[in-house]
């Protein structure tokens, strides 16, 4: 009498279903005096390559944008100039805080679904997964947010636009026959094009948004059995693009940038973040290096 196979086990949850590729029997190495599991020491390219890209934008910030004529008399420079509504301090720990607290939150909730026995036959790589995922993204986030920072610094510095308050900035003096504002805000009102605040934004909170969607079986398509609906996951992985929609509101709001400006960034941010998530995932699952001998090689103490 023939017997069929035992029927497997699947899920829609990327989370859930991955299983643990992280050799635990590969020797920690050791760099600066630290212990380093040996499959990350292959991104330190990657990591020195998102500081270098940071530092040099912050040269690139200190450079004077063009200069273009003053028109004293277009009523698109003349709003007032006022207080940030979301600071950049305030940006950056949303863009770059918000997605590792979420990741985390994801695992815990997938590992208390797995002890509840919803999930009782999914695979899991346990804290090895946690930790090969929030580096992947901590990567990826880091990437997506220091390229976004350098091309929009380069742009601002070659467009030279206007913002919208500048007439406000420059206090201009028909007798000098030039503005008189403080020099860093006029220099400042002339890097409207594009909106750093949106692009940087974008970036990060647009990662996270590929991430969640990734993760909750959205970018595999719909050919498993989608249980439990499929509008639910769409929302879920759109959701973090609210927050990073604020951010580039107000910066209309308070007459810092035009629609234009702000769209343009936008854009960026998420050609960025689109970008370093195909690098760092596939459907939701961290990718690997294609060398997965990288533990045999040995780094010296410096």
């Amino acid at each position: 009498m023939a017997t069929s196979a035992a029927p497997t086990h699947s899920t829609d949850f990327p989370l859930l279903a991955e299983e643990d590729t992280y050799s635990t029997d590969q020797p920690p190495l050791k760099l600066c005096g630290l212990s380093c599991p040996a499959k990350y020491v292959g991104y330190l390219g990657d990591w020195l390559t998102a500081l270098c890209i940071l530092l040099l934008s912050a040269i690139v910030s200190e450079m004077e944008p063009f200069h273009r004529p003053i028109d004293l008399k277009n009523p698109e420079l003349s709003h007032p100039h006022l207080p940030d509504i979301v600071p950049s301090w305030a940006e950056v720990v949303v863009t770059l805080g918000f997605p590792p607290i979420i990741l985390c939150l994801c695992h815990m909730t997938a590992t208390y679904a797995r002890r509840k026995g919803q999930f009782s036959s999914a695979r899991t790589g346990g804290a090895n997964l946690l930790l090969r995922d929030l580096h992947h993204l901590l990567l990826g986030l880091s990437l997506s947010f220091a390229a976004a920072k350098l091309s929009t610094d380069i742009l601002k510095m070659w467009a030279g636009r206007f913002r919208p308050d500048f007439l406000d900035r420059c206090k201009w003096d028909p007798v000098l026959g030039d503005c008189t504002g403080d020099p860093n805000v006029v220099k400042d009102g002339r890097r409207s094009f594009p909106s750093g605040h949106s692009s940087n934004a974008f970036a990060g909170m647009g990662f996270l948004s590929l991430w969640v969607a990734g993760h909750l079986g959205v970018l595999s398509g719909w050919g498993g059995s989608q249980g439990g609906g499929r509008a639910w996951r769409v929302m879920a992985a759109v959701m973090p693009l609210f927050p990073a929609s604020y951010i580039a509101i107000s910066r209309s709001q308070q007459y810092i940038h035009f629609p234009t400006d702000i769209a343009f960034g936008i854009a960026l941010g998420m050609v960025w973040a689109v970008i370093f998530y195909a690098m760092f995932y596939r459907a939701g699952q961290p990718r690997e290096l294609p060398n997965t001998q990288a533990h045999e090689t040995e780094i010296e103490d410096v």
